[in-house]
């Protein structure tokens, strides 16, 4: 078995906790457009589903995976301001957005 490795940057806020008491699980039918990736949706859930350690849920800035190269990114704070409401006001309508949920700008590397 192949591991993949993808390394994720953007703004995003762990909300695995409040799926799981919104939602029967991750694959809801109104999170499956994030968690699949679909064209339509401009937000993405990322979630580890070899060990079910986290649920990212934002704006992806870039991603690159195995043996592709990244070299820098750049991003005026301004527009990072505007990303945060915009991840918040998502979260807010999918009913997914508490007190102790932290949106942050944010660099991981995701295995599949």
């Amino acid at each position: 078995m192949s591991v993949n490795i993808k390394t994720y940057i953007g703004v995003y806020a762990e909300v695995m906790k409040n799926v799981f008491s919104e939602y029967s699980d991750v694959y809801a039918e109104e999170l499956i457009p994030y968690v699949e990736g679909h064209k339509d949706v401009k937000f993405d859930a990322v979630y580890d589903g070899m060990c079910g350690n986290y649920l990212y849920f934002g704006k992806t800035l870039e991603k690159f995976g195995d043996y592709e190269a990244f070299e820098s990114a750049e991003m005026d704070l301004v527009d990072m301001k505007s990303l945060i409401t915009e991840v918040e006001t998502e979260l807010i309508k999918l009913r997914l957005m508490s007190e102790d949920v932290q949106i942050k700008f944010m660099v991981f590397n995701h295995y599949s």
